[in-house]
């Protein structure tokens, strides 16, 4: 699991005013939702730090950050802006 998360490891954006932002690192767009949970629990890097650190702790069960309960699967979804860039009249 943790080695197809990784595979697609994709470039992270600092989140903006009104983003979700990444509850562990307070500097990303919050990406990663747990299921079944359906919570969105942090950006695509922390989530990859906290699963490398959930393997390495030998746990049984990866646990949802928000409500503790156990993760069956995380789904990275791309942040889409919620603004439109605008030219600037001349």
């Amino acid at each position: 699991m943790i080695d197809k998360y990784l595979a697609n490891d994709g470039g992270e954006q600092e989140a903006a005013i009104g983003d979700d932002v990444c509850c562990v690192c307070l500097s990303r767009v919050a990406t990663v939702h747990a299921y079944p949970c359906g919570h969105t629990i942090s950006c695509r890097l922390c989530a990859t730090m906290m699963l490398k650190a959930s393997a390495k702790a030998k746990e049984e069960h990866f646990r949802c950050i928000i409500c503790r309960s156990n993760v069956h699967r995380l789904r990275h979804v791309r942040s889409n802006p919620g603004f439109v860039l605008k030219p600037h009249p001349h």
